[in-house]
């Protein structure tokens, strides 16, 4: 984005400012506009420096250099009238048709006007009102930058180039006027001059045509200057078009400005964009002091390229799966079918129906485009090299200003990452193919290690929170001068964006700090599905691979066995055969990317298509974290440091403690999703899944100390009288992952006193249910609800297992025969956990607690009051997730209810 320098602006505007002295050609009735004297490149009332600007109608190539002189100083001198609030306005008016004048220029023969135009158009993208980016993308603004930007890609060597793009390159921007005489030269121009002619052994340009030849240089130093500045200009003009269609993508409604992008070029523009910055910084400096500093500009503007690049393929492919399926090289057939399958609410489990019908869907699509994934590995292998040479941090021993953007750019292509693996189907994550083979376990296995080191150790650093004590000083500063410049403070972004001094370091790197414990989050959920348990295939490579290496597919020969028994029902087969011999006859039966139809006779289940992951839960990556990284204990250090009792820093530091409130409770989440579930769905004896819970709690079993520690610093946290309730939702939801890890084993890892129960749970819920009317306030009591229930269930040696089930009994009596005060969300948790906690009749609690204190009669009581509480307060239409599970809760009451009355029978 734009560097925002108030000082310099005002400077500026003071000096040059053409719309002030033409005001009163402003102030002109409307009706004048339309006069029959106005000229054929404007209205009679525009304003002059548009007067140089032709507009669409006119030939995009002046007709002498002198006209080509005066729309690039046009340009020049409307760059800067564009960042001030009040010249923006005036200039925006539609009778003055700026943009389509700046977007036809866009195309212009000479190319620093094609920079020029693109640099105003950037700067009314990022300052202007987001109406704006929809004009612009209206008057095709959106797909001229992509042109350029292809353009730009391929002059500096990002793309290859083309023939047609050779031939039109040859012929097409002109980089400069003619030589000009030294009187003609302005200041810098005679600079340029003579350092060009010193560098070639020669003197400065002169008119004595009766000078002797000097001798010629085997590399004109003209000629490199010439090279230089052409280099730095493709450059900007890259930065400026990326800029632009970064600002669409965010800005633009329609759908089919997406659709435009995800077929274009981006998926392999941007990759390379980002490592070219990557290997800059690993290069030296030339020891010539002209040299380092013609280095310096070069570098510079490519790290403004990387970063406007790497924002720009974060955005892209936030929650856009076929922009993702684009840079994985994937067919978008299969992710669409793959997505529609999730979304129906398939389940792909071994041995169950619906993962033979995504076995159906992968077999259609047997065979990738080689050259597609050729391609999407090597901008996965781009970004993950990149994101590993930069999070190393800064050189202390380089003093560059460009050093320090070291680490925000191996984030945000680590972001990019992410952005990539989620927005693909579940099933289809481990498909993004890599050097390392499947990314997301990259992302687990080098990526986390790798931004826990870079948190810990920036944290570290004393320095960087002496620093933050001393930042306020500077938000009123640049707000006062922006004021006085004319700009525009903050228009249509974050109200209190501008009481934060972004431009000092020390924010920065808080910055990077925030963002990195983010995306450790990020990795920590999406890990919270392992490819075991949410049925994804390894694709066909993979698979082949990891078969021939020997490697397990997590599968036992006893399962295979059993998964080979359970066959589609007759009926479900053909049509499902049917479906695939349809799709056979529609497709030309295979081409030369390889995107081959299943035969229909090939019933025969693929070997080696298991289960992702390693053979046993300790050795995978996810518990790696926590066995080897020891990640949850390091996140609960960053909580409680020292360095946050400055009341001020602290206040600065809040996005950065609530990320890392965010990522505890991600990794705790994941991990708990791979426990017992509750005894309200029972786990056959000796199944698969038997044995994978059984080494899931041998290994919970083995991290005591570890899960101890967090309980307890999570506890304190949850104590705290100052906590927010966003980062309230956080702990309760780590607090309450931490006993569902502990579901059906013999006892929990860490001391729940009797007191407890009421002191810290009762009061903790009480302090929730109190504020009315909160969304999350009533997620906090949700969570809080949701751990009686393994609080009631997993014994304890401080506190008696009956005591603490009968407590929970009475608190779950009380919140549903006072439904009408509870939470919508509050009560669909105290529902779910009664139930949970009852539905076995065998259980050790069962007949001290519910039969003998008449529990089944009390809850028959509630039913009335929790059916009125639903109908009454949540709407089918406004909130139908919510209303259905609460339905379904009631339901399974009434099941239970009537079960419990069969057994009293």
């Amino acid at each position: 984005m734009p560097k925002f320098n108030p000082r310099q602006q005002q400077k500026k505007l003071r000096r040059h400012n053409p719309i002030a002295r033409a005001a009163p050609a402003i102030e002109l009735p409307p009706s004048s506009s339309s006069s029959s004297g106005a000229k054929s490149n404007g209205s009679s009332d525009a304003l002059p420096i548009l007067a140089n600007l032709p507009l669409p109608s006119s030939s995009s190539s002046p007709a002498s250099i002198q006209e080509d002189e005066k729309v690039l100083r046009a340009l020049q001198g409307l760059n800067p009238l564009l960042l001030a609030k009040p010249s923006r306005n005036i200039l925006l008016e539609p009778k003055h048709k700026l943009i389509s004048r700046l977007v036809h220029l866009v195309d212009h023969a000479r190319l620093e006007v094609r920079k020029e135009a693109a640099g105003c158009l950037r700067n009314l993208c990022v300052e202007a009102k987001w109406a704006v980016r929809e004009q612009i993308w209206q008057h095709q603004g959106g797909a001229r930058a992509l042109a350029q930007a292809e353009y730009a890609a391929r002059e500096l060597g990002l793309l290859p180039k083309s023939q047609e793009h050779a031939d039109t390159a040859s012929a097409a921007p002109v980089t400069s006027a003619p030589a000009k005489k030294p009187e003609e030269m302005n200041r810098k121009e005679r600079r340029h001059a003579a350092k060009a002619a010193k560098a070639a052994g020669t003197t400065a340009a002169s008119d004595d045509a009766d000078a002797a030849p000097v001798k010629a240089t085997p590399a004109s130093a003209a000629a490199e200057m010439a090279a230089h500045e052409l280099l730095l200009l493709h450059l900007s003009l890259l930065e400026n078009h990326l800029t632009i269609i970064w600002c669409l993508l965010e800005g633009v409604s329609s759908p089919v400005w997406l659709t435009t992008l995800n077929r274009s070029i981006l998926s392999t523009l941007l990759c390379p964009c980002i490592s070219t910055a990557a290997q800059a910084f690993s290069q030296p400096y030339s020891t010539n002091k002209i040299t380092q500093k013609e280095e310096i500009e070069v570098r510079t503007a490519q790290v403004e390229v990387a970063s406007t690049a790497a924002n720009l393929l974060a955005t892209w492919l936030e929650d856009n799966a076929a922009g993702a399926a684009t840079l994985a090289g994937l067919p978008l057939d299969l992710v669409e079918q793959v997505e529609a399958f999730e979304q129906a609410g398939n389940t792909a489990e071994p041995g169950s129906k619906g993962r033979k019908r995504l076995e159906m869907i992968f077999d259609k699509f047997a065979k990738l485009d080689a050259e597609a994934q050729r391609r999407a590995k090597d901008g996965v292998d781009a970004l993950t090299a990149s994101f590993e040479a930069m999070i190393a941090g800064e050189d202390n021993a380089n003093t560059n200003k460009l050093n320090y953007s070291k680490p925000t750019l191996g984030l945000l292509a680590l972001a990019s990452c992410c952005n990539l693996v989620e927005s693909l189907p579940i099933a289809l994550r481990a498909w993004v193919p890599s050097s390392s083979g499947s990314l997301a376990q990259w992302q687990l296995s080098t990526a986390a290690p790798k931004l826990l080191n870079f948190v810990t150790t920036t944290s570290a650093d004393e320095g960087l929170w002496k620093s933050l004590e001393t930042a306020s000083t500077q938000p009123r500063e640049k707000v006062e001068l922006a004021e006085a410049a004319g700009m525009e403070v903050d228009d249509h972004h974050d109200d209190h964006a501008d009481e934060q001094p972004k431009s000092t370091r020390a924010l920065a790197r808080l910055d990077d700090l925030t963002l990195a414990v983010e995306l450790l989050g990020e990795i920590c959920a999406e890990a919270g599905v392992q490819p075991g348990d949410d049925g994804a295939l390894l694709p066909p490579e993979m698979a082949a691979a990891q078969a021939k290496n020997g490697e397990g597919n997590g599968m036992d020969e006893d399962d295979i066995d059993e998964t080979q028994d359970d066959d589609l029902d007759s009926e479900e087969e053909e049509e499902m055969l049917a479906l695939a011999d349809a799709d056979r006859e529609s497709d030309d039966g295979g081409d030369a990317q390889g995107d081959v139809s299943m035969e229909a006779s090939n019933k025969k289940k693929k070997v080696g298509r298991g289960d992702a992951g390693d053979s046993t839960w300790s050795a995978s990556p996810y518990a790696q974290l926590v066995s080897k990284h020891h990640l949850p204990t390091a996140l609960l250090k960053l909580l409680v440091a020292p360095t946050f009792s400055n009341a001020h820093v602290a206040e600065l530091s809040q996005p950065f403690l609530q990320a890392t409130h965010g990522a505890l409770a991600a990794l705790l989440s994941g991990l708990s999703a791979h426990a017992k579930p509750p005894p309200s769905q029972p786990v056959e004896e000796g199944s698969k899944e038997a044995r994978r819970v059984a080494q899931y709690q041998r290994w919970v079993s083995s991290e005591a100390s570890s899960l101890s520690e967090t309980w307890q610093g999570l506890k304190e946290s949850a104590q705290a009288a100052d906590q927010s309730l966003d980062n309230l939702v956080a702990i309760w939801t780590g607090l309450s992952s931490l006993l569902v890890m502990h579901e059906g084993m013999e006892a929990l890892a860490f001391d729940i006193q009797a007191a407890d129960l009421q002191t810290f749970f009762g009061a903790s819920l009480d302090r929730a249910l109190a504020v009315k009317g909160d969304e999350v306030a009533a997620s906090v009591s949700s969570l809080i609800i949701s751990s009686f229930g393994n609080v009631a269930r997993v014994p304890q040696a401080s506190c008696p297992l009956i005591e603490r089930n009968r407590f929970a009994c009475e608190l779950w009596l009380k919140l549903l025969a006072s439904a009408n005060d509870v939470p919508p969300p509050a009560l669909l948790s105290a529902l779910n956990a009664f139930i949970d906690t009852y539905a076995d009749e065998t259980s050790q609690w069962d007949q001290e607690v519910f039969v003998a204190g008449g529990v089944l009669g009390g809850v028959k009581a509630c039913v009335p009051g929790v059916r009125e509480r639903i109908r009454s307060s949540v709407d089918k239409r406004k909130e139908a997730a919510l209303r259905e599970r609460l339905d379904e809760a009631m339901t399974n009451l009434m099941a239970f209810i009537e079960y419990r009355e069969s057994l009293a029978a």
